[in-house]
């Protein structure tokens, strides 16, 4: 499960780079920042490459927070 964040305009993500929504990446709580996961809609099997570069959700039951032009690069569940 995984949601969208951008609301963190400018501020700093956890690899210390600032946070451009339109860019792709990730949040994730524990994996080791530089990363990359293999993001999958489960409804078509298809999937997208991710690079972890900050930290989150924080939200319980959530595993991922993509940033929305990772949520965009998405391929569409049909």
């Amino acid at each position: 499960m995984a949601s969208i964040y951008g609301s963190e305009v400018g501020s700093r993500r956890a690899d210390g780079h600032h946070f451009i929504p339109s860019q792709i990446g990730c949040a994730h709580r524990t994996r080791r920042l530089g990363s990359i996961v293999l993001v999958t809609v489960i409804k078509t099997g298809r999937s997208i490459s991710c690079l972890i570069n900050d930290r989150g959700p924080f939200t319980r039951g959530l595993i991922l927070d993509l940033s929305v032009g990772a949520a965009r690069a998405m391929p569409e569940s049909r």
